[in-house]
């Protein structure tokens, strides 16, 4: 039994290292606070959403895209973000906006202003004459508005490292700041919003605004079975 217990803690140990190193799936959710319908008759009303789910992934591919000075600052851009999945609830039940989507990732940091910003904008790609719907969120910290002392969002670049260019900013420790709750998110940022808009060729013609309600990390199907393992090797161990 000793020896069972041990291999199944390594395995759990493993696949709790392999969430460090590899792609990191988030999940945020959000409610609506503002709704713009601009067609009443193509048959999907604006005003029943409710809210929105996005669920992304930051790839083990991220790579930055562009880096340099920028209003008061500076912002480097990441590509390798897909938007797995972006779901509109509305009151007569979900619609699905798209599936699959690349998305870029801007860390902007604007120094004088004392302000963090990371913007996620989907990529998609625009066709004429019809055009799919669009989609960004993004949670800013401004240092002089509540919550005092709260931490970075991400790692300030150090500085020029040469003519008109900066050291980018960096996630930090690769990862994105989240909360489970509104309570816990006004201890981080106090800027949190999400936007929508169509122009009614490739979906409902119309838009939305979003509050968002919490970010976490979406665990990965192998972690979750480890975890089981390793449950089950603890109870075997106190049966033992």
């Amino acid at each position: 039994m000793k020896f069972h217990t041990t291999i199944a803690l390594g395995l759990v140990a493993m696949g709790l290292a392999g969430i460090c190193e590899a792609a990191t799936t988030y999940r945020a959710e959000m409610v609506t606070n503002y709704a713009d319908d601009r067609d009443a008759a193509d048959g999907f009303d604006y005003n029943t959403v409710t809210g929105a789910t996005v669920v992304f992934t930051l790839t083990d591919s991220l790579a930055m895209t562009d880096n340099g000075e920028w209003q008061d600052g500076s912002q480097t851009d990441y590509s390798g973000v897909i938007f797995d999945e972006v779901i509109l609830h509305t009151t007569s039940g979900d619609a699905v906006l798209y599936t699959n989507v690349e998305a870029t990732m801007q860390l902007w940091d604007r120094a004088d202003y004392g302000s963090q910003n990371i913007s996620f904008v989907d990529a998609v790609p625009y066709a004429d004459p019809v055009n799919p719907p669009s989609f960004n969120f993004d949670i800013t910290k401004i240092d002089w508005l509540p919550p005092a002392a709260a931490p970075d969002l991400f790692n300030v670049g150090t500085g020029a490292s040469g003519p008109g260019t900066f050291d980018p900013n960096t996630l930090i420790d690769g990862k994105l700041p989240t909360f489970v709750d509104t309570a816990e998110r006004d201890t981080k940022i106090n800027s949190y919003s999400g936007n929508m808009y169509s122009d009614g060729s490739g979906f409902a013609e119309g838009g939305l605004g979003f509050d968002i309600q919490s970010l976490v990390v979406v665990p990965e199907p192998a972690s979750i079975m480890l975890l089981g393992l390793g449950g089950l090797a603890i109870l075997g161990r106190k049966r033992g």
